[in-house]
């Protein structure tokens, strides 16, 4: 895992972050060493400079989704260059259309519930058959999914947030997708042990097709549905638990939108809206954001390349990447650069074409 972000860092530890034994012959001048922080050879360096250094490939990982049946892809890529989707591994049980932010560490990335339990292309799509499992990968290996622990309920359509070490679920949905059978619970887990989620608290109403991100000390949650859409951003303390607080509106009422976000700043993208007939959806290509640290309503940021709903989005802390869609499914991957405002640019695509999945990164906003 990433050396830590302060206090004293010795050069035992930064052997064994390399890959090195405890307490086996190292300089600080080795080139694996030098590495971590890509120092030149004899460059004056300082411990100080190896806070968070990580021998760990940093990557987004994109993570079940569906078509007309329900999807175990993991896809992986590197955030911070262009290029298109590499095959990391499987989900369990084809289980797609789980929660639409990071719950992920350094290390790991968790999707938790979803929905499907019949595996891949037995299982339709609005099947009903919501899951309470979940289950994690590592970052720095391929691999399918291993088992992790269970929500507190069968469920599906969450939003996620996390900082390094606490991933949080947020509302969520089970039964019928034409009856409205909303959580408002708060799930929580602990992301270096595995086990069942703990209960952290209630959203401001049962609330599904939210989408959620998080800086290292606040998780948000952005608009939704239980019934009629929503245009309200909610927020918690991730280090405590409680109820959610008001943070302030979207720019519209919308659901199925996904977010991503630096330590400073959250991105939400691609909501649905409704039309004027107060029935038929439609997709929005627009993006805004909020300041995590403070509270008021989102501005706007710039449009996407295409329209589509049922995104999924993660980021490296600069750039925020959203992948997938619906309504016609898409394997289109695009960013924006979160420090700035404008539109998407093209950054390459998915090896299948799909929406409803969730994403996560190594090194997402909730990571110091």
């Amino acid at each position: 895992m990433p050396l830590q972000s302060s206090g004293a860092i010795s050069l035992d530890d930064i052997h064994q972050e390399v890959g090195g034994s405890a307490n086996s012959n190292c300089s600080i001048n080795d080139a694996d060493i030098r590495g971590l922080i890509d120092a030149s050879d004899g460059a004056n360096t300082s411990f100080d400079d190896w806070y968070g250094a990580s021998n760990v490939t940093p990557r987004g990982l994109f993570l079940g989704g569906s078509t007309n049946v329900n999807l175990d892809t993991i896809d992986y890529v590197t955030i911070a260059s262009a290029g298109n989707a590499t095959d990391f591994g499987n989900l369990s049980n084809g289980r797609a259309r789980s929660q639409k932010g990071d719950i992920c560490s350094a290390t790991r990335c968790l999707v938790a519930g979803g929905n499907g339990d019949g595996g891949g292309a037995t299982n339709t799509k609005f099947s009903d058959n919501e899951v309470d499992v979940v289950e994690y990968v590592e970052f720095s290996s391929t691999g399918n999914a291993v088992d992790f622990g269970n929500l507190s309920a069968n469920k599906e359509y969450m939003a996620g947030g996390s900082n390094a070490t606490r991933g949080l679920t947020f509302g969520g949905y089970a039964g019928s997708q034409y009856i409205n059978d909303n959580y408002n619970v708060i799930d929580y887990f602990t992301i270096a042990s595995t086990g069942n989620a703990t209960d952290f608290g209630d959203t401001l109403a049962a609330i599904r097709q939210s989408c959620g991100t998080a800086g290292t000390t606040r998780a948000l949650v952005f608009s939704g549905t239980n019934g009629g859409t929503k245009d309200i951003i909610q927020y918690v303390t991730i280090s405590s638990t409680g109820n959610c607080t008001d943070f302030g509106d979207c720019r519209s009422d919308g659901r199925n939108a996904c977010a991503a976000s630096s330590n400073t700043r959250a991105v939400m993208s691609a909501h649905d809206a409704i039309l004027d007939d107060g029935d038929a959806f439609a997709n929005n290509q627009e993006s805004e954001y909020v300041t995590i640290a403070s509270t008021g309503n989102a501005i706007d940021f710039g449009n996407l390349t295409i329209a589509r709903n049922n995104r999924y989005s993660t980021s490296n802390k600069i750039r925020a990447l959203i992948g997938g869609g619906v309504s016609t499914n898409t394997n289109s991957v695009e960013y924006l650069t979160i420090a700035s405002t404008g539109n998407g640019t093209d950054f390459g695509d998915l090896t299948v074409a799909r929406g409803d999945g969730s994403a996560g990164s190594s090194e997402h906003g909730g990571i110091a």
